[in-house]
């Protein structure tokens, strides 16, 4: 099976409530977790958690990942998040038991985007990824996208992957790449790596 960690689920959602959000996002129904672990809550308010889903294969879980990410949820005190799914490490026990291969730890990255149209959306950004080539281990997750001010036309994207690895394949298939602003602009992506961040 292909593993998910989708983090700031709301901590009192349940496996039915976690069905809903795939479905919300429009993942069909034989898309949807075969199984959902839920981690204890590491948020300092305790409002959110994160969980392990897992799916029949990995094109599936690729679509959850393009349609999932950055889904606006509430917590319970009004506050607004917004999903992080990527591809979660196998078991130790899978592992052991010759069903998944080992992979290596590695320390989270973070890269910044220049030049992207201020309309994109994280699922926007994830399949400008996909559309560049890059495999479904190099997804970043989105952490942060906004113009400096309304009338900008381009955005500063800060993404974060899952190693030092992951972040130079991206920059090496991003930076370049052709995009067009609302007003018909051409641009090229620019791409840079921001230090090492474990967090």
């Amino acid at each position: 099976y292909a593993q998910a960690y989708i983090s700031d689920i709301p901590v009192e959602f349940d496996d039915k409530a976690v069905r809903m959000l795939h479905l919300d996002c429009g993942i069909a129904m034989e898309d949807h977790p075969v199984s959902i672990k839920f981690m204890s809550s590491k948020d300092n308010t305790g409002e959110t958690c994160s969980i392990i889903a897992r799916y029949r294969a990995d094109d599936v879980l690729q679509r959850v990942i393009l349609m999932m990410s950055g889904k606006e949820v509430t917590t319970r005190s009004g506050r607004r998040k917004f999903l992080s799914v990527t591809k979660a490490k196998p078991a130790k026990w899978m592992v052991k038991a010759g069903i998944a291969k080992e992979e290596q730890t590695a320390v989270p990255t973070r890269a910044t985007m220049f030049n992207v149209p201020v309309e994109s959306t994280v699922n926007d950004i994830l399949q400008m990824h996909k559309d560049h080539g890059l495999r479904l281990e190099d997804m970043p997750s989105v952490m942060a996208h906004a113009a400096k001010n309304m009338l900008d036309e381009t955005c500063l994207v800060n993404c974060r992957y899952a190693g030092l690895p992951n972040a130079e394949r991206a920059i090496e298939k991003l930076r370049g790449a052709l995009v067009v602003t609302r007003s018909g602009q051409q641009l090229h992506i620019g791409m840079r790596l921001d230090d090492l961040d474990p967090d």
